[in-house]
């Protein structure tokens, strides 16, 4: 009875009825004006119409086009709310209406490291076309004589991204989707408030829809009292509103400006195992210590600078003059990819480097739904001898995600690409490594939301020590692994569940 009451008097069940209430309100209205039918449906047609034609004229993947094409023309009034909600990004526009009014941007701060771009030139074209493509689409640089360390579970980030917190003199930025009350991020608030105590500032961004389910509502005012500043983002509203659509994804830690985390680890206890919900939960990330942390500083204030003040003085955070003991060879990128910007950022990085590869490509995702021109990369990959692999989860968090993964799977089966299911658990790192000299630790997962609809980030490395760590972690992810294979496929599915996975795989890029 308990957890009745608690769902009923929920956030964001009390949102859910206002919204429903508000439709509801729309179908009274519709059949009031039943007597003017024919008016309305000839309306409803006319814009349906139109908005075929906005379709067509779209830069946009035919995978896209055609499930909204399908329900304006079965369902128009639904049809063109998803148009809306799935293609006309509105809190981007906010975004760059309020970027107009703001000092702090990337592209105003932007600084190019032409001994770098050079050096890179020197080396290797495609791989400094690459690095530019970043620089240009994301005002953010490639750095060299960083340090990167790769983790291979949360235990042994949050283990000793603990540490560094602990080490911290003067800020410390955390940005994540999810932040859950629990074992872990208790140890992360006692030393934050701590911070505070010895004058260190301290800002907490978390998204609204991310953490509903893990922090009590207005999270945030307590947070403040502790003197720790924190900023919701796009918070949900009880409106039926389309920018509810666009989240932020990213996850960021930055330590006094000269340390930096990122990955796909959230700050909730399952991450770090202490709590199981589907297996053994099977997460990556880098720690980056050197001037590339301040990428990951100019990330965390740009979004910060919409919520918050954005005529504060950022010098102090930004010009760290840092010493490194140990200075690593190769190059890192940090990036963000988010739908302010006009082309996916994510998604690109990702098929550059496997239009590049001509050994090896090894992608691990939780969340599996590609465009056909990413699907023909990796076919094209496959027939020009790259040996081309992707691990998927065995026990999946969201099921109906998962049927269109292996829907997709299947795909690539049939196309003589090798496919595994991680048997431990669930499967949450977002990796790519490609020929020993390439990879991509983030947050971006392969599929449309992430490439499309989400706020991420990442970090591009060539020719670092984490490259071949990367390529060890998935050698070990694959020992672990269950081969999925045309007999796997047919033992393991049936008729019905492929009819099921066949449609929701027509609409998986409204998802």
């Amino acid at each position: 009875m308990s957890k009745l009451f608690q769902i009923l008097f929920s956030r964001i069940f009390i949102v859910f009825i206002l919204i429903v209430f508000q439709v509801g309100f729309i179908v009274l209205l519709l059949n009031a004006a039943a007597d003017y039918y024919w008016l309305i449906d000839t309306l409803l047609r006319i814009i349906s119409f139109i908005y075929i034609i906005r379709l067509f004229k779209r830069d946009i993947p035919s995978a896209t086009r055609v499930p909204l094409i399908i329900l304006i023309i079965a369902f128009p009034i639904i049809g063109i709310f998803i148009y809306y909600f799935s293609m006309e990004n509105h809190l981007r526009k906010r975004f760059i209406k309020n970027f107009k009014n703001q000092t702090f941007t990337l592209e105003s701060l932007y600084i190019e490291n032409n001994d770098i771009t050079e050096q890179l030139l020197s080396e290797d074209k495609e791989i400094y076309r690459q690095s530019q493509f970043i620089a240009q689409n994301t005002y953010l640089p490639a750095y060299a004589n960083n340090l990167t360390q790769y983790f291979t579970s949360g235990e042994e980030l949050f283990d000793k991204m603990l540490e560094d917190l602990k080490t911290a003199k003067h800020f410390i930025f955390l940005e994540y989707f999810i932040i859950g009350k629990g074992a872990l991020w208790d140890s992360i608030l006692s030393i934050l408030k701590q911070k505070v105590r010895e004058g260190v500032e301290v800002r907490v961004i978390f998204d609204d829809v991310g953490s509903y389910k893990t922090l009590p509502y207005k999270y945030n005012k307590k947070l403040e009292k502790l003197g720790i500043k924190c900023v919701v983002f796009n918070p949900i509203s009880p409106t039926i509103s389309i920018t509810h659509n666009n989240r932020d994804h990213k996850k960021i830690t930055v330590i006094d400006g000269k340390i930096s985390y990122t990955g796909g680890l959230n700050v909730a206890d399952e991450y770090i195992n202490k709590k199981v919900r589907f297996g053994y939960w099977k997460d990556v990330g880098m720690r980056i210590v050197g001037d590339a942390t301040k990428s990951f500083t100019l990330m965390f204030l740009e979004t910060w600078h919409y919520f918050r003040d954005s005529s504060e003085e950022c010098s102090i955070y930004l010009n760290i003059p840092i010493s490194m003991e140990y200075q690593e060879v190769g190059y890192i990128q940090p990036f963000n990819s988010d739908p302010m910007l006009d082309t996916s950022i994510a998604r690109s990085i990702y098929l550059n480097m496997i239009q590049d590869a001509s050994d090896y490509i090894y992608i691990a995702t939780p969340y599996l739904a590609l465009d056909d021109e990413f699907m023909n990369a990796l076919i094209a990959a496959q027939k020009r001898g790259v040996d081309v692999r992707l691990i998927i989860p065995h026990i999946p968090d969201k099921k109906y995600i998962y049927r269109v993964s292996t829907m997709y799977g299947q795909e690539l089966i049939k196309n003589h690409i090798t496919l595994y299911e991680y048997e431990p658990g669930f499967l949450h790192s977002k990796l790519l490594v490609t020929d020993d000299k390439l990879a991509v630790c983030g947050t971006a997962n392969f599929d449309y939301r992430s490439f499309y609809h989400n706020y991420e980030c990442g970090v591009w490395l060539y020719h670092t020590d984490s490259v071949l760590a990367i390529k060890q972690d998935f050698e070990e992810m694959f020992e672990k692994a269950i081969l999925i294979d045309e007999n796997y496929v047919k033992k393991h599915t049936n008729a019905l569940k492929n009819l099921y996975g066949s449609i929701l795989k027509i609409f998986a890029p409204l998802l």
